[in-house]
């Protein structure tokens, strides 16, 4: 009878071969329940098994993880101590000096005050010796002549008692005078003269009244006045201010009508043909645009050289003809042939190029 072992291997051999295989063993199947249940418990066992040795190896792993940042924790709060211990160290430092000169500032200030106590005892002692000195030379004037100090002491005391006495009775007696005089004007006054004085009272205020209302109304004729040439003044600088721009909006219109007709007559010429232009110079003579209906007062060179620029002319000749106030200018100005145009062409398309390059 074969052994289970052997049942196994048999099995397993079947299981491995393609082909049929017929088993000559006979084999019950509780033992092969018993068999696959087991194989699947080792299977399951070993799956348990790798986890529980991945779960450990994370343990491991992080409580590595752990144990580093607590080193760096702790060489962080070392290093961080070993600063706080020199930062303190420093101001320890520094409050310890700071300490020291502020000590040798108090025994410095202290040594001028006890340097200035004694000059000040020393200069005491001299002003109580100097005034012993001058109590004793009292004493001794004092000493000699202190019958006839006492009789002048007396005399002096006595005038001073007259002089009270005489000054009280010359008071008393300009008091009485004065209100002997009061009673004499209060009884030569009568109600006529006091009622005079009230009419010539309200005669110098009613005038007062009439002259501060009539300076209160020139202070508002004035002040009007000062109102109405203020507008005036406004006006007419707002009436400057649109007769300026409207002479710059023409301006800027004939600007445009000049660069037009030059614009027209370029495209007209034919090539290598001439253009002339003949105009003043710049001047100041506003009188040419009232008498005259002149709307530019000149021509610059640039402003001629810019719109033959723009019209696709090229500037040949600039003349002055020098005639005192006012100076003629005459401007020539040529069409590039189709030889020199096509260059100039080139030239442009060329530039053309670049800038869009660069942009």
């Amino acid at each position: 009878m074969t052994t289970e072992a052997e049942e196994i291997d048999e099995l397993t051999t079947m299981f491995q071969s393609t082909g049929s295989v017929t088993r000559d063993s006979p084999i019950t199947a509780s033992k092969y329940n018993r068999w696959l249940v087991g194989e699947q418990n080792r299977g399951a066992g070993g799956v348990v098994r790798g986890e529980v040795q991945e779960l450990r190896k994370d343990r491991l792993t992080a409580a590595e993880r752990h144990r580093q940042y607590g080193a760096s924790l702790k060489n962080q709060s070392r290093d961080q101590l070993l600063r706080d211990k020199q930062q303190y160290e420093l101001t320890r430092e520094t409050n310890l000096q700071k300490g020291l000169r502020v000590k040798a500032e108090v025994m410095a200030q202290k040594a001028q005050e006890e340097k200035q106590k004694q000059e000040w005892i020393a200069h005491g002692k001299n002003l109580a010796m100097k005034d012993q000195l001058q109590r004793q030379k009292i004493k001794q004037v004092c000493g000699e002549n202190s019958k006839r100090v006492a009789e002048m002491t007396a005399i002096a005391k006595q005038e001073e008692l007259d002089y009270e006495r005489n000054l009280r009775e010359v008071r008393d007696k300009l008091k009485a005078d004065n209100i002997a005089e009061v009673q004499k004007v209060r009884q030569e006054t009568a109600d006529e003269v006091i009622d005079a004085a009230k009419e010539f009272a309200f005669e110098q205020r009613k005038s007062l009244a009439f002259a501060t209302k009539a300076a209160e109304q020139a202070w508002k004729d004035e002040r009007n006045a000062h109102t109405k040439a203020h507008l005036a003044k406004a006006r007419a600088n707002k009436a400057d201010a649109e007769a300026s721009r409207a002479k710059a909006k023409e301006l800027r219109d004939e600007i445009k009508t000049t660069r037009q007709v030059i614009a027209e007559a370029a495209r007209v010429l034919a090539p290598e043909g001439c253009l002339m232009i003949v105009d003043f110079a710049p001047h100041d003579l506003e009188e040419l645009r009232d008498g005259h209906a002149h709307a530019r007062l000149g021509f610059s060179d640039g402003a001629i050289a810019g719109w033959f620029g723009a019209a696709g002319l090229k500037l040949d000749r600039s003349d002055a003809l020098e005639g005192g106030t006012l100076d003629v200018k005459i401007w020539l100005g040529s069409k590039p042939g189709p030889a020199e145009a096509r260059p100039r062409a080139a030239n442009d398309r060329s530039k053309s190029s670049k800038r869009r390059q660069a942009a």
